[in-house]
């Protein structure tokens, strides 16, 4: 994010701890429409890459938006 050219910014990793096999982590969005167009990043074939790399899938996690006005 620091390298775009505009040098805006439309999200920021937060927090982040683990409690035994589940990683607890948020996402600070600053754009509503980069959010809706993002927020199901995880399911990207990227990401499948990566989970297959553990055995895993996009649909073995649970992921909650919270809106925070």
């Amino acid at each position: 994010m620091s390298k775009r050219p505009d040098g805006r910014r439309f999200y920021d990793w937060q927090r982040a701890h683990q409690e035994g096999l589940t990683i607890h982590f948020g996402v600070a969005w600053y754009d509503r429409a980069f959010f809706e167009e993002r927020k199901d990043a995880f399911k990207s074939q990227t990401h499948s890459a990566i989970f297959s790399q553990f055995n895993a899938s996009a649909d073995q996690f649970t992921v909650a938006h919270h809106i925070v006005p």
